[in-house]
């Protein structure tokens, strides 16, 4: 066999290659011949056109609504089901993660209407619909006063601060 080949021989297998046809679906500048495909790879033009719908329809239009109507709040879960990577911990491990979600009142804003924020946001928590599709993906609803929350978060601070400490860690400034 001939270890050297023609421009001509290159472009044909690229014509014979049973993927080639799929070379359309990307966002690729003329001319370039794109071999890198290990981290983002080339945009695939579908994914431009979905990110704009979902920054305008969902977010811009549904607005938190789109937790839902879109299927935001399902997402982790249909993409761990279509995953060939289980994230499930090994035998004898117990996984556990947290993730907060809180609302955030400018400075100054009065207490009466922190405190009715608060209490709309409680009965929203409250709802048989949202608690069960909350815990339907493992989630945990503690709805907090603002006091509440201000303990937990010094209770938290002060059981983690002698940790750090012993361990030396720093922060990552850079």
């Amino acid at each position: 066999m001939n270890a050297t080949a023609t421009l001509t021989h290159c472009r044909q297998l690229d014509i014979d290659d049973p993927l080639h046809h799929l070379r359309d679906q990307f966002s690729l500048p003329t001319g370039i011949i794109y071999l890198d495909g290990n981290s983002l790879g080339a945009l695939p033009k579908a994914t431009a056109n979905r990110v704009a719908e979902v920054i305008a329809q969902e977010w811009g239009h549904g607005l938190i609504r789109s937790w839902n109507s879109a299927g935001w709040i399902d997402q982790p879960a249909r993409l761990g089901d279509k995953s060939e990577v289980k994230n499930a911990p090994p035998d004898g491990y117990t996984l556990l993660f947290s993730s907060l979600g809180l609302n955030v009142a400018p400075a100054k804003t009065p207490p009466a209407v922190v405190t009715r924020l608060n209490e709309a946001m409680r009965k929203a928590l409250a709802k048989p619909e949202v608690k069960a599709q909350m815990e339907k993906l493992g989630a945990v609803i503690v709805g907090a006063s603002p006091a509440e929350f201000a303990a937990y978060l010094k209770r938290d601070y002060e059981r983690w601060e002698g940790v750090i400490s012993a361990a030396n860690i720093k922060a990552d400034t850079n």
